[in-house]
């Protein structure tokens, strides 16, 4: 049986990011946006949302850039979009049933 010397093994494993980072990512951009929503004023929970999303699938896909390299960045960004499909039709499918919340009359 050959083994393989540590020094090559451990040449051969990439950086990766802790496994921990994309939840201190997303409660980053949550914060983030939450204080640019109170010095707006702006009170849209689908723009919250949203832009919450950008910011963390930007930020995560920039960090994973800077650790992991190009190929593991774009696996993760595309595991994001998969993610946000996957919400995007749970969201769709409760307002189809009527599960969605009302909407406050000024």
């Amino acid at each position: 049986m050959t083994t393989v010397p540590s020094e090559l093994r451990d040449s051969l494993r990439g950086n990766k990011l802790p496994r921990w980072s994309p939840w201190a990512i997303a409660g980053g951009a949550i914060v983030l946006v939450a204080i640019l929503f109170a010095l707006t004023g702006n009170r849209s929970a689908l723009g919250f949302s949203v832009l919450a999303g950008v910011i963390f699938a930007l930020a995560l896909t920039v960090a994973s850039f800077a650790v992991e390299g190009s190929r593991q960045a774009r696996d993760r960004l595309c595991t994001t979009a998969v993610y946000t499909a996957f919400v995007l039709a749970r969201r769709a499918a409760a307002v189809d049933r009527g599960f969605h919340r009302p909407t406050r009359i000024p």
